[in-house]
């Protein structure tokens, strides 16, 4: 026999507590599905989910992979009639989701707790990490700038590489988890392959139409640039590390300073924007304003920011400066990969990417294929 569904009313405070302040003033009208350029390619409702978040019916919420599907266009903002900010909604219950993903029960605090909460254990991080740095650095060689030499790349891979099995070991289990709440028991219906090919094509056609519209163009400039200059920061990590000789070539040069400008680009202007509080401002900015995303943009900003002035102090051939920049450096990202990675915003695109893929073999993207 299946089992009762389940209605708690402590599920609705605490989606309420992450932000989905407007829950309530929904009342199914369906105007925000009708708008949603994502609904036009998929057979999903976003209606739907935010009555079971209103009923606080805790199960039925846990699988449902709408709110990842989401990607925030902001169609349903302008339509809804009841100014209940469906984006913002279908926000809080992503962090809802991703606390109960997590069995390690970091993410709940880290989710509820208040901006200055996070700042206080990132900075004691950060400081605990340039104190231990301070008293174990290897030689300080002043005649030119030996990072490799200051912490030998032996140490930091060693170090480096624990905190990223560790976070590898988290993220994985949790997204075991996620999958295993949103796959159910339902048949999939189409091949790994072709969705794979569906949910791109529907994406790129997808954002490609967003990018027509100029204040889409730029969250999705915005949140480009970020993937870009993380992703140009592994690679050059990869390449110091694998072949130190290379990372003085003119094509490393070019692209260290591109993944800087693109992180600075992207975690600045929305930090800048949201730090503002005229009426002028996008709604965007205005809106998602939750602890989290504030700490997303600040931890990524200081990696950036310091990243950039390191690689300056090099170039220019400022040891001391230099030796002190990279403590800094390291200070910051440590948090950001033992706290925001595994426990943050940032584990939204692993959860977007699994949330799509079972929708794709579901069945649920619209085309002449599915017919």
């Amino acid at each position: 026999m299946k089992p009762a569904t389940v209605i708690k009313r402590e599920t609705v405070d605490e989606i309420v507590k992450l932000g989905g302040a407007g829950l309530f003033k929904c009342y199914q009208c369906g105007s925000c599905t009708a708008t949603c350029a994502v609904a036009e390619g998929l057979f999903t409702s976003f209606r739907r989910v935010i009555k079971y978040a209103q009923l606080g019916i805790k199960d039925k919420v846990m699988s449902d992979l709408v709110p990842w599907l989401c990607n925030v266009h902001g169609d349903c903002i302008k339509a809804c009639p009841r100014d209940a900010n469906p984006c913002e909604i279908l926000a809080a219950l992503r962090r809802y989701q991703s606390i109960n993903y997590d069995w390690t029960g970091i993410s709940a605090w880290w989710n509820y707790s208040s901006l200055k909460a996070k700042l206080v254990l990132s900075f004691t991080l950060s400081l605990i990490t340039m104190l231990i740095i301070s008293l174990f650095h290897g030689p300080i060689i002043t005649e030119y700038v030996a990072l490799d030499t200051f912490i030998p790349w032996q140490s930091l891979i060693l170090f480096g590489g624990s905190i990223i099995s560790v976070i590898a070991i988290l993220l994985l289990s949790n997204a075991y988890r996620m999958y295993k709440l949103v796959r159910g028991n339902e048949k999939y219906k189409v091949g790994f392959l072709t969705s794979i090919i569906l949910i791109l094509r529907f994406w790129i056609k997808t954002e490609i139409e967003a990018l027509k519209i100029p204040d889409k163009r730029v969250r999705i400039l915005e949140h480009l640039s970020i993937l870009i200059g993380l992703g140009l920061f592994i690679l050059l990590t990869v390449i110091a590390i694998l072949y130190p000789h290379a990372y003085n070539n003119l094509t490393i040069w070019i692209i260290r300073y591109i993944a800087v400008g693109a992180l600075l680009y992207g975690v600045g202007a929305p930090l800048i924007k949201r730090l503002k509080r005229s009426s002028n401002v996008h709604w965007y900015y205005r809106l998602f304003r939750h602890s989290t995303d504030w700490t997303a943009l600040i931890l990524v900003f200081l990696v950036a920011l310091s990243g950039g002035l390191l690689i300056i102090f090099k170039d220019l051939g400022m040891p001391i400066i230099a030796y002190a920049v990279y403590t800094v450096h390291l200070g910051f990202v440590v948090p950001f990969l033992t706290l925001e990675i595994p426990f943050g915003k940032h584990t939204h695109w692993l959860y977007k990417l699994i949330a799509n893929y079972v929708a794709t073999r579901r069945g649920l993207v619209r085309g002449e294929e599915l017919e």
